[in-house]
């Protein structure tokens, strides 16, 4: 059995559909206005993660899967409590369970240090302190920008956001016209690469995980454009500009379209110094183009 929390967001999705096939039976812990479809395989427990989690939720678990996190938090929620804050009570709980889990898979993020220039950034390394000092075996992954769409209703918000630009107004906004560096990587890869921590022995770790091509975010953009048949048009943003529109987000939208810290990220590179996904997956990350073929023309056609 295994305990994913964040299931019904857009890699917890992915992940799920993918355990039940392998057989597992799958413990998904939900926040109450979520849902999903279950079968007999999937056991769906409603979870308020502002207080403290119920013990026996974890135990026996070969594994828990902690993805729960957001680069858009909505208004009134922070990025520490999201990560920092709510791995801390998932994790204590893990640990007071009568029988805690095998092994911790927890989702952070590229780039994440103690000194990030970005809150993301230093909130999930904290986040990941609280796992490594859990005392439970773990598997910290740190994926770069995760794209791609195979099942369920979600997506991750920036790409969501850049195909609704590409769709639907005559520019693409990016923070200095988008010349900042990434590496991509498909989201059945990560799913992968979870599976993967789960079944193999071995050590600790903390794995980075990236796509087999580093390119501008802007040649994200025409690729995804071309996907959407389209043809992207740039509009370069002044950081300093990019940073007094985000302060007007976050006053006024529930959940801001760009938040000053999303301009922070903006700003540096988001590639792997050491790529582990072949390591422990054991094959080449699926090529860009064939994660951008995911998108389905009608999931496109609604945005």
């Amino acid at each position: 059995m295994i305990v994913v929390d964040g299931a019904t967001g857009y890699l917890g999705s992915h992940l799920v559909s993918t355990l039940v096939q392998r057989g597992y039976r799958v413990r998904c812990l939900v926040r109450r206005e979520n849902s999903m479809n279950t079968d007999e395989s999937i056991e769906c427990i409603d979870v308020d993660y502002s207080k403290e989690l119920d013990p026996e939720l974890f135990s026996g678990a070969l594994a828990l899967v902690h993805l729960i996190g957001s680069i858009a938090p909505r208004r009134g929620e922070s990025l520490s409590g999201l990560h920092r804050g709510i791995t801390a009570r998932v994790v204590n709980a893990a640990v007071a369970a009568a029988v805690p889990p095998e092994k911790i898979i927890q989702i952070t993020a590229l780039g994440a240090s103690a000194d990030a220039p970005s809150e993301y950034h230093r909130t999930k390394w904290l986040a990941e302190e609280v796992v490594r000092a859990s005392g439970i075996p773990y598997v910290i992954l740190r994926p770069s920008l995760i794209l791609g769409r195979l099942v369920g209703k979600r997506d991750s918000k920036l790409v969501q956001r850049l195909l609704t630009f590409i769709r639907r107004k005559p520019f693409v906004p990016l923070v200095r016209g988008g010349s900042s560096r990434i590496q991509p990587i498909f989201v059945q890869d990560v799913v992968d690469a979870i599976v993967a921590s789960i079944e193999q022995s071995g050590d600790s770790a903390t794995i980075e995980l990236g796509g087999g091509r580093v390119l501008k975010m802007k040649e994200l953009v025409d690729a995804l454009a071309s996907r959407a048949g389209k043809k992207a048009r740039i509009l370069p943003l002044d950081p300093g500009l990019a940073r007094g529109i985000a302060t007007l987000a976050e006053k006024l939208q529930e959940v801001p379209v760009l938040s000053e810290d999303q301009v922070v990220l903006s700003l540096s590179d988001n590639i792997c110094q050491a790529n582990g996904f072949k390591s422990l997956v054991g094959r080449d990350p699926t090529e860009l183009n064939e994660a951008i073929d995911s998108y389905q023309d009608d999931y496109i056609r609604s945005l």
